[in-house]
C-alpha cells in the first residue's frame, strides 16, 4: 500500500470512529437511576413483547400545586465526555397505566447540568398512551461536559398517575448534524409545516388573538 492509500485510509478509519454514536448512560440503565423527591414510588417492571425486557413503573400518588416541576423525579448522572454542540439523541418507550381523574398522565425528559445555573440542553413534555409508545429526541449540548457534569431526568411531579418507561437510550453523535440522522419520530407528532392542527390554530390567531387598533396622535394643541 502506498503512503498516500495509507493515510487515505487511516483518515478513513478515523472518520467512521468519529461518526459512532456513543451511549452517555451505564450498561445497567435501570440501576442507574435514582429517586428524587417526597411520596414517588418507583419499581421496576418485567415487559413482554418490546424490544426491552424491563421498566421503570413511576407512580406519583397525589398532586400539589405547591411543588415545583422538578420536586419528583428519576436521574441519573452522565459517565461519558460531551463537547458543547454534540448532537445527543434520547430514544425510550413510555406508556400509562393509570391516568388523573381529570386529565392525561404526563412526565418531562430534562438533560441537565449538575450544578448552577442547570442549563437545561433538553426538556421535552411527552404524553403516553395506554399503550407502549416509542420517543425520541434529538438536541445540541448547550455547554462542555465531564463524566458526572450532567444528568438526565424524567420529571414525575404530575399526579395522581402511573407511568412506564422502559428501553431509554442517550447517545451522543459528535457533531453529525441532526438532519443527517434519519430520525423516524423526531422532534415530535405535528411538528411538520404542513401539519393539520396548523391551518386550525392559525385561524384561532387570527379570529380571537387578532383585532384592529385605531391609533390617534395629537400634539400640543389637540
Amino acid at each position: 500500500m502506498t503512503g498516500a492509500k495509507s493515510i487515505a485510509l487511516s483518515v478513513w478509519i478515523a472518520a467512521a470512529a468519529a461518526a459512532q454514536p456513543v451511549s452517555l448512560l451505564p450498561d445497567d440503565v435501570i440501576g442507574a437511576f435514582q429517586q428524587s423527591g417526597p411520596s414517588l414510588q418507583v419499581s421496576v417492571v418485567d415487559v413482554q413483547g418490546q424490544s426491552f425486557t424491563r421498566a421503570w413503573r413511576l407512580r406519583t400518588p397525589d398532586a400539589n400545586a405547591n411543588r415545583n416541576a422538578w420536586d419528583i423525579r428519576i436521574i441519573a448522572d452522565g459517565v461519558r465526555d460531551v463537547a458543547q454542540d454534540d448532537t445527543l439523541v434520547a430514544t425510550f418507550w413510555a406508556r400509562t397505566i393509570e391516568s388523573p381523574p381529570n386529565g392525561q398522565a404526563f412526565s418531562r425528559f430534562v438533560f441537565e447540568q449538575n450544578g448552577f445555573p442547570y442549563t437545561k440542553s433538553a426538556e421535552h413534555t411527552f404524553i403516553p398512551s395506554a399503550d407502549w409508545r416509542r420517543y425520541q429526541f434529538a438536541f445540541s449540548s448547550r455547554e462542555k461536559y465531564g463524566p458526572r457534569g450532567y444528568s438526565m431526568h424524567f420529571w414525575v411531579t404530575f399526579g395522581p398517575q402511573t407511568i412506564e418507561i422502559g428501553g431509554l437510550t442517550v447517545m451522543n453523535h459528535g457533531r453529525t448534524p441532526i438532519r443527517d440522522l434519519g430520525l423516524d419520530v423526531w422532534p415530535y407528532e405535528g411538528a411538520a409545516a404542513d401539519a393539520p392542527w396548523r391551518a386550525a390554530a392559525a385561524e384561532r390567531i387570527e379570529r380571537i388573538r387578532k383585532g384592529d387598533i385605531v391609533v390617534q396622535v395629537r400634539d400640543e394643541n389637540g
